[in-house]
């Protein structure tokens, strides 16, 4: 079953015309693509491309212009409040930068906590409970609750972002950029992590990244996206740097070396 289908989504922006009548610039063209339960799609292209704008038109933080969204069967344009209220517990996402997306005042314990709050009424007891096996499922320490960000390492803050984001057992998980700010061996954990996660909970990401060898070690299927269309697809990306695609071609030629020895998209943690 598809969790989320695009058709023909557009997006543009006006740029300039204070005083006159200015110009809308495309950001997301025609896009077409589909999500499908337990997945692992990839989003790939270089800066500018349109893939944090799409991003932020699955997340319904923007609006298309054109085209339809369909989560979970339902046209995301007909959403009532409640629609709505499902689809933010659903639905979550985890930005590259961790540390721009936490309240440095508030220890890990509350960051967690903050979306049970919302959509949970669990007493104190329960709330501890849950926090805790959400630290132990990204491998954190119940000891970690009590810790403010800036006593975690960033590949640590960045779990506590993942537990976050998997508090309310949601469908669906936009990464975008999510472990592009780690070096490469806390990058390999993080995706052994999401992976082992993936086989536990059935949960789908969407990966948004511009870096081919991260997808390529973690996605099921790729998504090349330039100028805000998507160019081409791909599902075997050991043949990248010979792609039809030129984009692909050159993203995989610039930034595809090889993963730690062993790695793989299907490695059992």
């Amino acid at each position: 079953m598809n969790l989320l289908e695009l058709d023909r989504v557009g997006k543009s922006y006006h740029r300039g015309g204070w005083f006159g009548k200015g110009e809308r610039v495309p950001a997301v063209v025609e896009v077409t693509l589909t999500i499908p339960e337990s997945s692992s799609i990839g989003l790939i292209g270089r800066s500018g491309a349109g893939k944090s704008t799409l991003g932020r038109i699955i997340l319904g933080l923007e609006q298309p212009d054109s085209g339809t969204i369909r989560y979970r069967g339902k046209k995301m344009q007909t959403f009532t409040g409640g629609d709505w209220r499902e689809f933010r517990r659903e639905v979550q996402v985890v930005f590259q930068n961790a540390l721009g997306s936490v309240n440095p005042r508030w220890p890990a314990m509350d960051i967690i906590a903050e979306p049970l709050r919302n959509f949970d009424d669990l007493t104190d007891s329960q709330l501890r409970r849950k926090i805790d096996f959400l630290l132990a499922m990204v491998g954190l320490e119940p000891s970690d609750a009590d810790k403010y960000p800036h006593q975690f390492s960033g590949g640590q803050l960045q779990r506590i972002c993942i537990a976050r984001a998997l508090a309310l057992q949601p469908r669906l998980v936009i990464l975008d950029e999510a472990v592009s700010s780690l070096d490469m061996l806390i990058q390999a954990q993080a995706l052994r992590l999401l992976r082992r996660l993936q086989q536990q909970t059935g949960i789908a990401y969407l990966f948004v990244s511009h870096d081919i060898r991260i997808v390529a070690g973690f996605c099921d299927q790729v998504a090349v996206m330039h100028q805000g269309r998507i160019t081409s697809t791909a599902t075997d990306l050991s043949e990248a740097k010979e792609a039809d695609d030129p984009i692909l071609r050159q993203l995989a030629r610039a930034v595809l070396p090889a993963w730690p020895e062993g790695w793989t998209h299907a490695e059992n943690p």
